[in-house]
Parts: C-alpha cells; sequence; structure tokens
C-alpha cells in the first residue's frame, strides 16, 4: 500500500518533489527520441503491437461510451432490438478483437 502511495505521488515526500516540476519540452523530446530509438532496436514487434492493442482498446472504450450515453439518453430508439443488437455486437467486438487488455467492468455493465 505504501509503495502504491508512493507511484500515486500520494506521499508527502513524493509531492514535496514533484511540487516544484515544470515541463521542458526539450527533455520530453529527448526522451521520446530516446524511447523511440530504444524501441525500434530492442523491440519493433512488440512496440507495434502495443500500439494496436492500444488502438484497439481505445476504439471500444469510444464505442462503449457512445453506446451508454445513447442507452442513457432521454428519447428512446423506436427499435429496442438495435439497441440490443448494438449491446451484442459491442461484447462480440471485445470477444473477437483479442484486446489484451480487456475491460471486464463495462462488459458487465452491458
Amino acid at each position: 500500500a505504501k509503495l502504491l502511495a508512493i507511484l500515486d505521488i500520494k506521499s508527502d515526500r513524493r509531492a514535496k518533489n514533484c511540487q516544484q516540476l515544470k515541463p521542458n519540452k526539450f527533455i520530453d523530446d529527448e526522451v521520446r527520441a530516446f524511447a523511440v530509438a530504444d524501441e525500434k532496436v530492442i523491440c519493433p514487434v512488440t512496440g507495434a503491437w502495443v500500439r494496436d492493442q492500444y488502438r484497439r482498446g481505445s476504439e471500444w472504450m469510444a464505442n462503449y461510451r457512445s453506446t451508454v450515453a445513447m442507452l442513457k439518453a432521454d428519447t428512446p430508439s423506436k427499435d429496442d432490438s438495435i439497441d440490443v443488437q448494438r449491446i451484442a455486437d459491442l461484447l462480440e467486438e471485445h470477444d473477437a478483437q483479442h484486446i489484451a487488455v480487456s475491460f471486464p467492468k463495462e462488459c458487465a455493465h452491458l
């Protein structure tokens, strides 16, 4: 629990050390360039996989949020079967996409 508090900047020491930090574009660019070069040399396949998983997960979450917003709208759809089909499609897409990071809370919500 103490380690998690430190990582979440919930410890007094970490909060004190981080409060004076200011963004530095030069350093951010250097770190980004280093990470990109490192990824290209060490693990290009893994990097591509991670980016693909992020894209798939982001798209799925956007569709989930859109579906939930539609269902919460004040005006229900004219055809409830569309809503049911949209939910079914979303759940099927979650399983079929082989998203490595699943969204169990959101799937349970649907």
